[in-house]
């Protein structure tokens, strides 16, 4: 029986806590993308960013440039994004946001925490 992992971090949580939600034309509800962003600014990368990393010291909310990234930042959130879907889904499964791991049957949507196992050394076992 094959089983999916997933760690939910703070990082997630946090993401999951600033998306904004709003009810469509057709009256489903769904992410707000009107301002360019499911956070409610103008850029998704400057919204994650802030977020996550916090506000540069020298950061100007009413600039036209952008926070400025490394690469590694950018795969960073490009990352969190990506996962963002499947951290939700937890949340709707255990209903409630708790860091750590969690598993599931790959047929099903329900998540439920990891506990690890104590681990056993075999060698206080033998002779």
């Amino acid at each position: 029986m094959a089983k999916e992992k997933f760690k939910l971090t703070k990082e997630h949580i946090t993401l999951l806590r600033y998306l904004v939600w709003d009810k469509g034309e057709t009256n489903i509800i769904e992410l707000n993308q009107d301002s360019g962003s499911p956070f409610g600014g103008d850029s998704l990368y400057e919204d994650v960013a802030l977020m996550i990393y916090g506000k540069l010291n020298d950061f100007d909310p009413n600039s036209e440039e952008l926070y400025s990234l490394s690469d590694e930042q950018k795969t960073h959130i490009d990352q969190l994004i990506e996962e963002l879907p499947k951290a939700l889904s937890i949340f709707l499964s255990v209903g409630e946001l708790k860091t750590g791991t969690y598993t599931k049957r790959w047929n099903t949507p329900f998540w439920e925490y990891y506990k690890k196992r104590d681990s056993v050394d075999i060698k206080t076992f033998l002779p």
